[in-house]
């Protein structure tokens, strides 16, 4: 027996194609806004792709070699991160998200924003370790850190766990329930 092709089955459902069926049953979006988005994507991994050659230019530079791959970028200088206070933290943060737009700034600003009340990241004793965030559809977002303390992986939990939120209540606002 010969099963029909994917696009041919999704012809059948009244799809223009199989992917076109797939997002809109796994994603809910059209071929369209997915082809959107991946643009979008490609436009700013200039950035990255930039910075990347810059990257390997130092390295050339600083170990005498002709050519350098991938592996060789962790070769540089050590970096000695130094500790940011939180207030500096907030400011840094907003502007590596201007990116993502004035809504998803504005959300994130608010979570770090000590006053909204969705942030906890006080050191105490009795703390769970790690980060995590919380919400649901109806309840505010919330933020939660065993401490921060402005090293690295503070400032990395920090970030991480407050996009995480931010993911979430855009979820929420928009009525996507998470699968």
């Amino acid at each position: 027996m010969i099963l029909p092709n994917k696009s041919v089955l999704a012809l059948s459902h009244h799809y223009s194609d199989a992917p076109d069926q797939y997002y809109a049953e796994r994603l809910q979006l059209n071929s369209d806004s997915v082809r959107s988005v991946l643009q979008k994507v490609a436009t700013g991994s200039q950035v990255l792709r930039d910075y990347q050659e810059l990257l390997k230019q130092l390295i050339r530079k600083k170990t005498g070699r002709d050519t350098t791959h991938s592996w060789d970028l962790g070769l540089l200088i050590p970096y000695h991160w130094r500790p940011m206070h939180f207030t500096e933290v907030c400011k840094l943060t907003n502007v590596a998200l201007a990116p993502l737009g004035a809504a998803y700034q504005s959300h994130f600003s608010k979570l770090l924003n000590p006053c909204s009340g969705l942030l906890d990241i006080a050191n105490g004793p009795n703390r769970a370790g790690g980060g995590n965030s919380f919400g649901s559809i109806g309840t505010p977002v919330r933020l939660y850190m065993r401490n921060f303390d402005g090293a690295f992986q503070s400032v990395s939990t920090l970030i991480h766990e407050g996009g995480n939120a931010i993911h979430r209540q855009l979820m929420n606002e928009n009525k996507v329930i998470s699968s």
